[in-house]
C-alpha cells in the first residue's frame, strides 16, 4: 500500500500552498559545534536572498563556513524551484 499520496496531500500541499502566501521565508542555519546559528531569508518580492549573522565579529574562516553553507541551501531551494 502506497501512502505517499496520501501523506502528499494531507502535508506537503497545504505546506506549499502556505509558503507561497509568504513575503519572507526564512532558513535556520545551525552550528551544534559553536552553538551558533546564523539565518538565511529569501525575501519573495524582491527576489534576492540575504544571509544574517548575528556574530559578525567571528574569525573569516568561521564565516565563510556559513556563507557556503548559505550559498549551498540557496542552490537546492532554485534547481527544485
Amino acid at each position: 500500500m502506497d501512502l505517499e499520496p496520501a501523506w502528499h496531500r494531507v502535508m506537503y500541499e497545504p505546506l506549499l500552498e502556505k509558503l507561497g502566501k509568504c513575503n519572507v521565508l526564512f532558513f535556520l542555519i545551525i552550528s551544534s559545534s559553536e552553538f551558533h546559528f546564523t539565518i538565511l531569508a529569501f525575501h519573495k518580492l524582491e527576489q534576492k536572498w540575504r544571509h544574517y549573522n548575528p556574530l559578525k565579529s567571528l574569525g573569516t574562516r568561521k564565516q565563510e563556513r556559513r556563507i557556503d553553507i548559505a550559498h549551498h541551501i540557496v542552490n537546492i531551494v532554485e534547481e527544485n524551484t
